[in-house]
Parts: C-alpha cells; structure tokens; sequence
C-alpha cells in the first residue's frame, strides 16, 4: 500500500479509514490514517500537505532542543559518575575506620590482659591480704605498718 513517489519502503498491508472533516468537494480534506501506531509515514505525510503548517518536520526536533537534550544527558552521566565516586570513597573510609578501631580495642584488650598477667610483686597482696603498692588506691598505711610489723618479730 505505498503511494507512488514515497520513498519509504513498501510495508505489510495494514487497517486504515479515511476521516473526513470537510465535504468531499474540498481540497482541505484530510488524507488517510493509519490506525498502526508505530507508522508516522502517512502522520508526517498530513502534516506537510496541510496549508496550516510550517514546511519544516513536526516530529523533528530543533537544533536548540537536541543540544539541550544531549547536554542534560551528558550532564546526568557526568554526575552519576560523580556521585558513585564519591560514595565509594566514603564506604572504602569507613571499612578502613571500623577496621582501625577494631585493632584498637584488641590492642587494650591485651594491654589489660597482659597487665593483669605480669603484675609486678610488690603491687600483689602479700600473705596476710595487706596491699604493698602504695600507688595503688587501696593501699593502707597501717594496714601495711602493721604487716611489716607482724612479719619482723
């Protein structure tokens, strides 16, 4: 069903209906339709032979607007590349942060451990339950004076 001198391809045959919004006498009268949505052949074909519109394509698009278009998507590329970056960035600190306080906290866990271990002996309670360390903060005097005491007779 291709019209002689379209330089389209010829189709498969699809369902069309002729629309009329003038009498049948008036050169203005509308051309066939298709019903096949994905066919804008005959839409565009319309458009340019109606007296009312401009010579230029209607569906395509002007100079101004695909510049726009195409900037807006690489802009949106550009930000996307961006942002990913920077969360990436923001989780790889993080890890590396949990991962050093981690350390830490097993580095005083076995400060404390080996603290508790290797007690020097003069800070350990002495036989009779008395503290010997004077920088200990429960270190008594006369606790100790006495034990020094008891122990010497």
């Amino acid at each position: 069903m291709s019209r002689p001198g379209n330089s389209h391809p010829p189709r498969k045959e699809r369902k069309s209906f002729a629309l009329s919004t003038t009498t049948p006498c008036d050169p203005h009268g509308c051309d066939i339709l298709s019903i096949d949505p994905s066919d804008r052949s005959l839409l565009i074909e319309f458009f340019r032979n109606s007296p009312q519109s401009p010579q230029l394509d209607p569906l395509m698009a002007s100079t101004g607007v695909n510049i726009a278009r195409w900037s807006a998507l690489g802009a949106g590329v550009f930000y996307g590349f961006y942002h990913q970056a920077t969360l990436s960035a923001s989780a790889k600190t993080a890890a590396v942060n949990r991962e050093y306080e981690h350390k830490q906290q097993l580095i005083q866990q076995a400060k404390a451990e080996f603290a508790k271990k290797n007690q020097p002996a003069s800070s350990k309670q002495s036989e009779g339950g008395v503290i010997s360390d004077p920088n200990d903060s429960r270190f008594d005097l006369e606790a100790f004076l006495n034990n020094l005491t008891a122990e010497s007779k």
